[in-house]
């Protein structure tokens, strides 16, 4: 035998010898006849536990295994006990693995082939004790195989379970941009199983229009350098998202680049979070100055012209004057109290919210306060979110009387308990493509005596609950104004 080899270490750690082989060749005459009866005792046993049965896929599949256990069992005595023959048992262990049979069953089982062939070699004393030789150092190569790649194994099911679940996708692609390989099927940019498919048509249509995806992996190919395209805003289900396109180029006969999709929404929005956030706050505390320099001197004026007005009679032609006067002021205090209002910090008391009940009590507000009929405001859906029950009526009361005063007849709410988000859509006149970008701007409005700081305080109150709130395009059967608030769940 030759050195070095670990199969020719467990020989001499048992101290199995090429007589111990002889004498076990010259013992097969006696198993030979019994090796199917050894075969069935050994399934008919395992088989009475339902942890092994359930690794069979059916009789088939047994009787498969026998046949392979009556080969295993002339080999184990007819040799040769050489490299192969370590090799082959190697492979036993992997293919344990393979059907997931829990290594509990391996020495069980090892211990009740040993048994019956102890009975079948009686008359044999040499070849028992060489039988349980061989038949410790198959179970070491089967049992160590079997650990080793069982570890593999688990550890190719977890990288797997990582991959899958990465907040990006990468995709393997040939030159002719086919898709070979995915990290995950399952992201919301890419359209299905990606795999065998073009890149171009797997990603949403919008990124096709962005990237000529073609061109980039030819580019990337010949050049050998990476190309990246920082954010390439797309529509995903009516949001607004952006991603991270990142061409890396391979030399492997299946792919010739990887196309790293990133996905920076969630980044993106804190970003513009963080930066409204900070406008607000400037332009909340130079609201807050301006309101109190307006505040008292209003007050002294408003206080004359009510002098003035009480000292005239009520036949006098100048009084609906010092009256329209009185509206002007009464209109400005409005405007100066709704900007020190801005200007205070938004505190949110967190609880649960009863979506359904908060939209119904700011349902009753706005209609309340527009005079329109109750029935023009329909509720779908139950649920609870995270937020301010006050704070959340708040938002839904501006976003349906804002509908109100402009014309709809309809309002729908649809609570949607799954993403704790509460869609508030309206059949008005919505507004138009050049004001869509303006309408969360401080003092922006299209009404005639509007303030503009109703959706801006809004979407103030929604981020202060570690929320959002956005206005979605218009849905060509629905053309009014579709917002959306969402909550934590």
């Amino acid at each position: 035998m030759q050195s070095g080899h670990p199969f020719d270490e467990l020989l001499a750690y048992v101290g199995f010898t090429e007589a111990d082989s002889a004498v076990l060749a010259a013992a097969w005459p006696a198993v030979a006849p019994h090796t199917r009866a050894v075969a069935d005792r050994f399934y008919d046993t395992i088989l009475r536990f339902q942890g092994a049965r359930q690794v069979f896929a059916d009789d088939a599949q047994v009787e498969r295994l026998k046949v392979s256990l009556v080969r295993w069992l002339e080999e184990l005595h007819c040799g040769p006990h050489d490299h192969a023959y370590h090799d082959r048992r190697l492979a036993i262990g992997k293919a344990h693995v393979r059907v997931q049979l829990p290594s509990r069953y391996m020495f069980t089982a090892m211990s009740g082939v040993r048994g019956h062939l102890r009975e079948l070699l009686q008359d044999h004393p040499l070849a028992g004790t060489a039988l349980d030789k061989i038949l410790d150092v198959e179970l070491a190569i089967m049992t160590g195989t079997f650990m080793e790649e069982n570890e593999r194994d688990r550890l190719t099911k977890l990288r797997d379970l990582i991959v899958s679940n990465l907040p990006s996708c990468i995709l393997v692609l040939d030159k002719d941009t086919l898709v070979t390989s995915a990290t995950s099927t399952r992201c919301p940019y890419v359209s299905g199983n990606p795999v065998g498919r073009l890149a171009r048509e797997v990603l949403l249509a919008e990124v096709g229009e962005a990237v000529d995806l073609a061109t980039v992996v030819q580019r990337a190919s010949s050049t050998k350098q990476v190309v990246d395209f920082p954010r390439v805003d797309v529509l995903i289900d009516g949001r607004r998202c952006s991603l991270r396109l990142t061409v890396v180029p391979v030399e492997h006969p299946m792919a010739a680049a990887l196309l790293h999709v990133e996905d920076l929404t969630t980044i993106v929005e804190h970003e513009d979070r963080a930066r409204n956030a900070e406008n607000l706050a400037s332009l909340g505390t130079m609201a807050a100055s301006v309101a109190h320099e307006i505040r008292n001197p209003l007050a002294g004026i408003s206080g004359v012209v009510q002098v003035v007005a009480s000292s005239l009679s009520a036949d006098d032609d100048r009084l609906p004057a010092l009256v329209r006067v009185q509206q002007q002021i009464a209109r400005l205090g409005e405007l100066v109290g709704e900007l020190l209002i801005f200007a205070r910090p938004v505190t949110a008391a967190m609880t649960a919210v009863d979506l359904r009940a908060a939209a119904e009590h700011a349902a009753i507000a706005a209609v309340a306060a527009t005079g329109r009929a109750i029935d023009q405001v329909i509720l779908h859906g139950h649920g609870e979110a995270r937020g301010d029950p006050v704070l959340v009526a708040q938002v839904l009361q501006n976003l349906m009387q804002n509908a109100l005063q402009a014309g709809a007849k309809r309002i729908e709410v649809h609570v949607e308990v799954a993403t704790a988000r509460i869609d508030v859509i309206d059949d008005g006149p919505g507004i138009s493509d050049a004001d869509r970008d303006k309408v969360f701007m401080p003092f922006f409005t299209t009404k005639v005596r509007g303030t503009g700081l109703g959706l801006p305080m809004a979407r103030r109150i929604a981020e202060a609950m570690s929320g959002s709130l956005e206005l979605l395009p218009p849905s060509p059967k629905k053309p009014g104004c579709h917002f959306r608030l969402r909550l934590k769940p």
